[in-house]
């Protein structure tokens, strides 16, 4: 979890210019970025007309030091890591035909939707009763929890995985608990201020559920399919 849209303007092509644009897309895919699933070197481009005045001691790529000027360029934009954006950024620059190239980084929640629901139990469960239920559920020894043991929650976010990033969006959506793992300190702390009691079983332990369904799923297809548990193992030994 975690990207953000990351935006730069490039000269728009011809015979001199012609393949900035994609040289910069390798650049950013190569150091993590434009990747969607199964997909790389996902982006969108759109042209339009970037002003700028070329002062002293500037060399422009295009336009001219000492006037204003108005050039066809190319919207590039594309997404990114947020814990690779320094990266990213950074072979940007290098990649980038302009001098001092323009780039804009902006948060996204275009996934928010495909990575967790809200669900209700129905009568109230203690957040004691949900760990029980989780480590009965999930098969796992250690359970850590963020939270009244005693207090009765109905509306319950799941998030697989590492779901931090969402405890807010779960919190606003009325949920008062989440299940999710690799939750640090502070955002713990951040989620009891806003209501929400946080269950955390571990990164693995939230993902393994779908990873099962998805090797059910391909074998009932006919397609043959081995074990993808082991790419990824969990790295805590408690």
């Amino acid at each position: 979890p975690g990207t953000v849209k990351v935006v730069t303007f490039l000269p728009e092509g011809d015979a001199d210019r012609e393949g900035d644009v994609d040289r910069v897309l390798d650049a950013v895919v190569a150091a993590g970025a434009g990747t969607i699933g199964n997909y790389t070197h996902c982006s969108f481009r759109a042209p339009g007309t970037g002003t700028f005045h070329a002062g002293q001691g500037t060399d422009p790529t295009v336009g001219e030091r000492g006037s204003l000027n108005r050039e066809p360029e190319i919207r590039l934009e594309f997404v990114a890591p947020t814990g690779r954006l320094e990266e990213v950024l950074s072979v940007l620059v290098s990649a980038h035909p302009y001098e001092e190239p323009a780039y804009d980084v902006y948060e996204r929640r275009g996934d928010a939707g495909l990575l967790g629901r809200i669900g209700r139990v129905q009568g109230g469960l203690t957040l004691r009763g949900l760990v029980e239920r989780v480590q009965r559920t999930l098969g796992v020894a250690t359970v850590r929890l963020a939270g009244d043991p005693g207090r009765v929650v109905e509306r319950v976010a799941v998030v697989p995985g590492a779901g931090v990033d969402l405890l807010e969006l779960a919190a606003a959506r009325g949920a008062e608990a989440a299940v999710t793992g690799d939750v640090p300190h502070h955002r713990a702390r951040e989620a009891l201020d806003r209501g929400l009691a946080v269950v955390d079983p571990g990164h693995a332990a939230t993902e393994r559920p779908g990873v099962r369904r998805l090797e059910i799923l391909v074998r009932d297809l006919g397609v043959e399919c081995r074990s993808l548990l082991h790419l990824d193992p969990d790295p805590w030994n408690v």
